[in-house]
């Protein structure tokens, strides 16, 4: 050893070349002396993809004893020896719904049981794994380890093609897989899985169309696979496997028909058990910590994603915080949204989701928050047959002015956060609680925030478009009024809500006469109702901001004399009422004059030179209790006037806390019975 060291004592500048070592019949070689068609394979095929990866090892996998029930269905189906009518079984599910924690443990079952012939699992967040480019080299490497008798004959097709890789996929599938299947012995009686995961994750639309008719090739004759893929449910997938000939061969299983409550609040428990136990300050976590309260909360939440209970171990499981701390911060990051920002990758994940191409994004913003702030109101003021109607994709589209299908067409690329559920009529609510909670904060959602104050103003001011549509068209013998109707209801309900509940009324529509509601309940031939004083005295600003409705009511006396209370002003509610578009075009219309000057008559006057009337004390409306048209009853005593200020002013109080919400909800619920939206639900 000594004499072959001092062989090779200050050499240099060499190359040692085809080396073998050669070690009880144990030869290794390098990889330049690999078969060249393998390693022409061993190159166009995604190592990533795989199962057995390096990322699928640092990848979340299902905790043992979670998501059962979904598994228990889908080697249920991949073990029924019958030949299957339905060869291919699609799980579809929200995002961070847990699908490839799934597939992964799917994969898992069956590479143990030498049934896997392949896998595949798109991402876009590892490199090369976005398109579906790799997938038949991958699938064929499989293949070679799964079935011995595939190696010569594939490696030989390679060798006299090399370049096999740069044609298409389905000249691919042919002459590596197709063609070699007919050439080895048959089939175990059992068919062979393949295993494709994050579908919606390959980017382009129409290669994953391009894919679909490979997979609907690799499940027919020559081929016997059997396969099991999991995406998003979204748009161009959804369409895919509704029609021929995917849909008549196709297994769906929705994930998030599964009631995972139980499991989450298990690992909630159990995570956080282990934190308490290692945790360096784990003298100072009270024993039993956080408590079922919270842990219920939490998994309330969760609303069954797995994406959210993670992400908040992850945030608390921090050996440099205290976990009590940082758990406040979830607690809190949920009813304040932009308080913290402890969900960095959820927030990650909602960017991916919220941004499709080719879509308005003011349009989906708007919509979104259109959704979120009713849904917020829902929960607590509005009986579901309402909301289910209102939520429909049409009802939307009508309560907004927009085209039929233009909701349904800008979040048709969103289902994997938002449901538009299978039903007549389809209503949209939320996964996720959390998407709530992350458009809420300007500093989390970026150009998707919208202030909660702007999204009320924009519901508000629809409302009173609906409200002057209604009244304009009483009169109208032609007038579509189960149509209006239906509206109608709606903005009554949200009107209602919006003022009495959270005190918003905003400027962008202060000229808008209230006595509308009051003439809805009782009919438009009495119109002898009072204008409510906190509205009547609402002055112009130079911006859209909400403004509450103040608990004590402005004396009718404080009213700016030189305004008039105008017509109901022409809004339309397809634009929003964002700062920058509140511009409204008011309908030049006879006005009336809150003068409390004593006179004899008080003239009902007419913008812009419309035509004037005055009318007899008889005829005149009644403006406030107590106050006879034209006659000043409290004139000659300060005493007296003091003492009708303060009785007019109470009595305006009880009128709009009281009274007006009494009709509201009155004739909302009277106009809401007769339409046909109640007879279909």
């Amino acid at each position: 050893m000594t004499d072959n060291a001092a062989f090779f004592a200050g050499a240099h500048g060499f190359s040692i070349q085809n080396l073998q070592f050669n070690t009880h019949q144990t030869t290794i070689t390098r990889s330049s002396d690999l078969d060249p068609a393998l390693q022409i394979l061993h190159k166009n095929r995604a190592l990533e993809a795989c199962h057995t990866s390096k990322t699928a090892a640092n990848a979340a996998k299902c905790k043992e004893g979670t998501q059962v029930e979904v598994i228990k269905d889908i080697t249920t189906w991949a073990d029924d020896p019958d030949p299957p009518t339905k060869s291919i079984l699609w799980l579809r599910g929200p995002a961070g719904g847990g699908k490839t924690c799934v597939m992964r443990a799917v994969a898992s079952i069956y590479h143990g049981r030498g049934r896997l012939a392949g896998v595949y699992f798109f991402s876009t967040r590892v490199p090369g794994l976005d398109n579906g480019a790799p997938i038949i080299a991958t699938f064929a490497w499989h293949l070679l380890e799964v079935i011995p008798a595939l190696v010569e004959p594939v490696l030989q097709t390679i060798r006299s093609n090399p370049t096999i890789f740069d044609q298409s996929l389905e000249y691919q599938l042919e002459k590596l897989v197709s063609n070699q299947i007919l050439s080895v012995p048959p089939e175990p009686p059992m068919p062979r899985l393949l295993v494709i995961d994050g579908f919606d994750e390959c980017r382009d639309p129409q290669e994953r169309a391009h894919l679909l008719r490979i997979i609907h090739s690799l499940v027919t004759p020559p081929h016997s696979f059997r396969v099991i893929m999991a995406s998003r449910p979204e748009f161009d997938i959804r369409t895919a496997f509704d029609l021929p000939p995917l849909n008549s061969i196709t297994k769906i299983l929705r994930l998030e028909e599964y009631d995972i409550s139980g499991e989450i609040y298990q690992h909630l428990s159990d995570e956080f058990d282990r934190i308490q136990k290692t945790h360096p300050a784990k003298q100072s976590i009270p024993v039993g910590w956080p408590g079922k309260d919270t842990l219920r909360t939490l998994t309330r939440t969760s609303s069954g994603i797995w994406t959210y209970p993670s992400t908040v171990i992850k945030y608390v499981d921090n050996p440099r915080r205290h976990p009590g701390e940082l758990l406040k911060h979830v607690i809190d990051a949920s009813s304040n949204a932009s308080s913290r920002q402890p969900f960095a990758e959820l927030d990650a994940l909602y960017k991916i989701v919220l941004e499709p191409p080719d879509v308005d994004i003011l349009l989906m913003k708007r919509l979104l928050h259109i959704v979120a702030e009713i849904t917020r109101l829902s929960s607590q003021s509005f009986p579901w047959p309402f909301i289910k109607c209102l939520f429909s994709t049409s009802a939307l589209d009508d309560f907004l002015s927009y085209e039929k299908g233009t909701t349904e067409i800008t979040l048709c690329d969103l289902h994997s956060v938002l449901s538009v559920a299978d039903s007549d009529p389809p209503y949209i609510h939320f996964y996720h609680k959390s998407l709530e909670d992350y458009l809420c904060s300007p500093e989390r959602s970026g150009k998707l925030h919208q202030p909660r104050g702007d999204t009320q103003a924009d519901i508000m001011t629809i409302c009173a478009h609906h409200l002057q549509n209604w009244n304009s068209k009483l009169v109208d013998p032609n007038a579509n009024l189960e149509k209006v109707d239906s509206n109608l209801s709606s903005s009554c309900y949200l009107w209602q809500i919006l003022l009495v509940n959270e005190h918003c009324f905003p400027l962008s529509i202060w000229d808008f006469d209230t006595r509308i509601i009051s003439i809805a309940y009782f009919g438009p031939e009495d119109e002898s109702l009072p204008v409510p004083p906190e509205i009547a005295s609402v002055s112009r600003s130079g911006n859209d901001q909400v403004v509450p409705v103040p608990s004590l009511p402005a004396s009718p006396l404080a009213v700016d004399e030189s305004k008039t209370l105008q017509s109901p002003p022409i809004i339309d509610p397809s634009i929003g009422t964002t700062p920058s578009s509140v511009g409204l075009a008011l309908e030049p219309a006879a006005t009336t004059s809150l003068s409390h000057a004593p006179s004899s008559s008080t003239p009902i006057s007419a913008q812009d030179g419309a035509p004037t009337e005055t009318l007899s004390p008889e005829t005149q409306p009644d403006l406030h209790p107590g106050e006879a048209a034209g006659v000043d009853s409290t004139a000659g005593s300060p005493a007296a006037d003091h003492d009708s200020e303060l009785f007019m002013g109470l009595a305006g109080s009880i009128f709009i806390w009281l009274v007006i919400p009494f009709l509201v909800v009155s004739f909302a619920i009277h106009i809401f019975m007769r339409t046909d939206i109640m007879g279909d639900m």
